[in-house]
């Protein structure tokens, strides 16, 4: 998703600028390993908390819709659409449900990524469901494809930690990595940030399966 879909590198930093805060030292501590991502997002919202109280996920939607999609962003909305009948389109994010929720009503696929807990007032609790750990996106790739019958996987993603996916992939694809370590372990190397050309490689892949031997 981010990277990819949304043009940002992390749309959880991004939500952090809005909301005026600074996460390094939290950052810092989840890099070292001295706190679990669980605790890496917890603490991170106490930061919101501390600076404005109770907030509601539908405002953290609200500001993560400020966030720009990346361009050609329509271009593969269609072709999702075209070619439902023989492509399952999904997402894998370490990010929240709070910005995915935003492409599965947008591309009308399933999300899978980490879930902002709520009170009955739609208030944010302070905790987090983890679903996907960007440590171990491989793993949650390979929970995802239990017992489903594909046999082939495209996986699209921009940095290091969808590595393990990439190996899990029938065909991997960088879109405008963040280092080369991540384009060398892809099959496919797209370095414009253009959705468009994204959609070319689909196409071209999708219609070499189908075509009749």
């Amino acid at each position: 998703m981010d990277g990819v879909l949304l043009d940002c590198r992390s749309s959880w930093l991004e939500l952090h600028k809005q909301f005026k805060v600074d996460n390094k030292e939290n950052f810092n501590k989840y890099i070292d390993r001295k706190i679990t991502y669980t605790e890496f997002i917890r603490l991170d919202l106490m930061l919101w908390f501390d600076k404005y109280g109770q907030i509601k996920k539908r405002n953290v939607e609200k500001a993560s819709c400020t966030i720009p999609y990346m361009h050609g962003i329509d271009f593969l909305s269609k072709w999702i659409d075209d070619h439902r009948n023989v492509v399952k389109a999904s997402i894998i994010t370490g990010s929240i449900d709070a910005v995915s929720d935003r492409f599965r009503r947008l591309l009308k696929i399933e999300t899978l990524s980490n879930i902002l807990c709520t009170d009955r007032d739609d208030n944010l609790t302070g905790e987090a469901i983890l679903i996907v750990n960007p440590d171990d996106k491989g793993e949650a790739l390979k929970r995802y494809m239990h017992n489903k019958t594909d046999k082939e996987i495209i996986v699209v993603g921009d940095g290091e930690v969808d590595i393990p996916m990439f190996r899990l992939a029938t065909l991997s694809i960088a879109f405008n990595p963040l280092n080369e370590v991540v384009g060398k372990n892809a099959d496919v190397v797209i370095k414009e940030k253009n959705l468009g050309i994204l959609v070319n490689y689909l196409d071209d892949y999708v219609h070499k399966l189908n075509k009749p031997s």
